[in-house]
């Protein structure tokens, strides 16, 4: 992982820790072609019921 990489995750990690949110490293950037789609699946429901308070857990 590059300096730059490693810089920007931290950010973002600071930035999620400040909501609160639990943060997961997962992976290279590569890795977001197998995790992006899970925005399309969050989407789904929340379309067709006009409902956004689902969400999903990352089970360790």
């Amino acid at each position: 992982m590059d300096s730059g990489e490693a810089s920007a995750k931290l950010t973002v990690s600071n930035i999620l820790d400040q909501f609160g949110w639990e943060v997961e490293d997962m992976g290279a950037c590569e890795a977001a072609r197998a995790i992006e789609p899970l925005c399309m699946l969050w989407c789904i429901p929340g379309f067709l019921r006009n409902d956004w308070s689902h969400a999903f857990k990352l089970l360790k």
